[in-house]
């Protein structure tokens, strides 16, 4: 069930890294967006496939080290930080 909700809130992360890259205004953005892009989908398989906790914890910190390495210009990425904070919690071990 928690894998579920997971998997659901990563696809919706998904979604609004997707919509970012497609309606951002900063060509240096697109490059940026392929890379989060690429490396969600990882952590989102790993919610689908259902695989362990620690497994789904690890690509999350991943991705979260990913993040924190790179700046996105373009206020349209607000919405996809949003999530992905509300993501990271949950795998985290905090409630949803």
């Amino acid at each position: 069930m928690k894998s579920n909700v997971h998997a659901l809130i990563l696809a919706s992360y998904v979604d609004a890294l997707k919509n970012g890259a497609s309606t951002t205004h900063r060509a240096e953005d697109r490059g940026i967006y392929t890379s989060l892009l690429a490396d969600a989908a990882t952590v989102l398989a790993c919610a689908v496939q259902g695989q362990s906790s620690a497994q789904l914890l690890e690509a999350a910190k991943r991705h979260e080290r990913l993040r924190g390495q790179v700046w996105l210009q373009d206020e349209v990425e607000s919405e996809s930080s949003r999530i992905w904070s509300e993501a990271f919690r949950g795998i985290n071990g905090h409630a949803i």
